[in-house]
């Protein structure tokens, strides 16, 4: 069920009114995942495998920390102890960890092994693999993983450009928005009707419901404000549901990615956030908005 608007956090200004979406930044699931990583962070240093997520932010805190920097393809690290980020890896990159005998920390979120877990079922039925998501995201990269053939496309566009196979079997990035991953779904459907095409549905929960949360705030709100770093997934599909339902919006890492000139004919802002920023970006700019 989608938390009602009234659960909203509402802020004022004598200049404007800020309301902050009832569900927005990091999951219960980063939460505790990045609560992990700082745990053992304060055990000495080990060394991060590519970013905890998609978020500057937190690498650079990860690095204040001590944490040093490695790559899951390159199984050799300054320490012994190594991180496998929120992302997750495919298996083979963590094979390759164990058989070079390194202690593995794995933070991957557990709605991204879900997907993997998914995608290999389809796997073992023989059909045609789909991943409707962003090429090259890591995310997607470790869901599909060494499963053959996986076809990872962005848009109804490059679904209907897919070759008729008679089973087809799709799987979502977790974080990309309801409305991509529906419109690829129907595009794959109308392409082939004589292809059985399974949905099996690996959206994130939480994502859905900062969607539905965002589109209860866009009822009240002048302008939408995502807050999410450039490579955060969540934070455009979240844009795309703004855009979706006709509202202006932006999306910004910070505050000064605002020109403030543009906010003046704003009076009623509507706040979410991405799966990866954290509570502290949010604040700052709701207060940075306040005071302007």
């Amino acid at each position: 069920m989608a938390t009602p608007l009234s659960a909203t956090s509402i802020s004022q200004s004598p200049r404007r009114e800020v309301r902050r979406a009832a569900v927005l930044g990091m999951s219960q699931e980063t939460r505790d995942a990045w609560n992990r990583l700082v745990r053992r962070l304060s055990g000495g240093a080990l060394t991060l495998l590519g970013a905890p997520g998609p978020n500057r932010v937190l690498l650079d805190r990860a690095r204040r920390s001590g944490a040093l920097e490695g790559a899951l393809d390159d199984p050799s690290a300054p320490t012994r102890e190594v991180v496998i980020p929120f992302t997750g890896a495919t298996p083979h990159q963590r094979q390759l960890w164990k058989d070079s005998d390194y202690k593995i920390t794995d933070l991957t979120l557990p709605v991204i092994r879900r997907a993997h877990v998914t995608m290999k079922l389809l796997d073992a039925e023989g059909c045609r693999l789909v991943l409707a998501g962003h090429p090259g995201d890591p995310e997607c990269l470790a869901i599909a993983g060494e499963s053959r053939g996986v076809a990872v496309i962005e848009s109804a566009d490059e679904a209907a450009d897919l070759p008729f196979a008679p089973h087809t079997g799709i799987i979502f990035q977790t974080s990309i928005s309801s409305q991509r991953a529906r419109t690829i779904v129907e595009a794959l459907r109308h392409r082939h009707r004589d292809s059985k095409v399974q949905v099996l549905d690996t959206l994130s929960p939480v994502a859905l419901r900062r969607e539905q949360t965002l589109r209860d705030l866009a009822r009240e709100s002048d302008l939408l404000l995502i807050i999410a770093d450039p490579a955060d997934p969540s934070g455009r599909a979240l844009y795309e549901t703004a855009r979706w339902l006709g509202r202006p919006a932006r999306i910004i890492h910070r505050f000064d990615d605002l020109d403030p000139d543009e906010l003046q004919d704003f009076r009623h802002i509507g706040l979410s956030a991405g799966e990866f920023t954290t509570d502290d970006e949010i604040a700052q700019v709701e207060m940075q908005l306040l005071n302007l």
